[in-house]
């Protein structure tokens, strides 16, 4: 027991505890420990607050985090006009959020600071950037047409697309991506019937429309009633004149192509029997022509050896001629007028 005792007195010398004069047979359990004492943490900040850059008009939010207990914020404020740090009215969250924003705001500065029971950190400082609405230029479209029916994709190109909020596409929104400043990829919904439409790209400060268009693939069937009619009138006109021989086999070979567009080939196929119809008014106006002349010399032969009558009946022809020439030839301008309508110059 006493061996007890002792050591009982060694482990309360040792803690710094103290020794009370207790029976031999209690010695043993009469050590009191002293108690743990607390760690705080010490007040730090673990992420400090970037810079932003926000349009004018829109919100910025700056932001931090940290660690300690009991921790308190103040964000501050230096502008260019006042040097010096200030405290910002009511702002002691972790984040700091500044709406409908004004250019007047571009280059100020914040910073919080944070206080907690061990010790206080101030955060780096932030800057904020205030810049217009950017208005969209568009350069280049991947595809502008696309097949009646079918969703396709569709990769937009172009710079300040920062401020994109909206495409339409013939009116109806669409959904889009936006990767950078320079890129945009949406899907184009499926058209309905073969037409022009209207795609518009959208901002604040302003908006750029192109125009893409919805198309069907020419039927066989359809291609061969249209080759089967220039054909036809190929027989009872004649070659195409050299005028418009070209653009006559441009509008056949368009229509024969696998790759042919339904109303694309309707529109080559009237260009090419307007050629056909151009080319045999075009000859038949030279007949009337050259015999209009024939009989204006024939005329004229009979009244040098004084043969009245013969003469009024040659004039009489040649006039009928003259008539059946303008005819012709008014023809032929039609046609060539009506193929111009297709944006064909000739």
């Amino acid at each position: 027991m006493k061996r007890l005792a002792t050591i009982a007195l060694t482990v309360s010398l040792l803690f710094g505890g103290s020794v009370t004069a207790v029976p031999a047979a209690q010695a043993a359990v009469s050590v009191a420990l002293p108690a743990a004492k607390k760690t705080v943490a010490k007040t730090a900040i673990t992420t400090h607050p970037r810079s932003v850059t926000a349009v004018k008009g829109s919100t910025a939010k700056f932001s931090a985090s940290s660690k300690g207990h009991k921790l308190k914020y103040q964000w501050q404020l230096k502008t260019s006009k006042a040097p010096a740090w200030k405290n910002v009215s009511g702002a002691t969250g972790k984040s700091l959020t500044l709406k409908k924003i004004k250019t007047g705001a571009s280059k100020n500065q914040y910073r919080v600071r944070v206080t907690g029971t061990n010790g206080k950190v101030t955060s780096k400082k932030a800057t904020l950037t205030v810049r217009n609405h950017y208005k969209p230029v568009v350069s280049h479209l991947s595809t502008t047409t696309f097949e009646v029916g079918r969703a396709a994709t569709l990769r937009i190109t172009g710079r300040n697309f920062h401020d994109v909020t909206s495409i339409t596409v013939d009116g109806y929104p669409a959904k889009f991506k936006k990767t950078g400043t320079t890129r945009l990829d949406l899907t184009v919904p499926r058209g309905y019937m073969e037409e022009s439409v209207r795609l518009v790209v959208s901002s604040a400060a302003g908006r750029v429309t192109k125009n893409i268009t919805y198309f069907t693939y020419l039927s066989n069937a359809d291609r061969t009633t249209f080759l089967r009619s220039i054909d036809q009138s190929l027989i009872s006109y004649g070659a195409p004149a050299a005028k418009v021989k070209t653009i006559y086999a441009n509008a056949r070979g368009y229509i024969a192509s696998p790759k042919a567009w339904e109303a694309k080939a309707y529109d080559q196929w009237q260009i090419a029997l307007y050629a056909l119809e151009y080319s045999d008014a075009i000859r038949e106006a030279n007949i009337a022509g050259d015999q209009y002349e024939n009989l204006e010399k024939m005329a004229g032969y009979a009244e040098q050896v004084g043969d009245a009558g013969k003469a009024r009946q040659y004039r009489t022809q040649a006039a009928e001629y003259a008539a059946t020439r303008d005819a012709y030839n008014q023809i032929a301008s039609n046609s060539l007028g009506y193929i111009r309508t297709y944006g064909i110059k000739v």
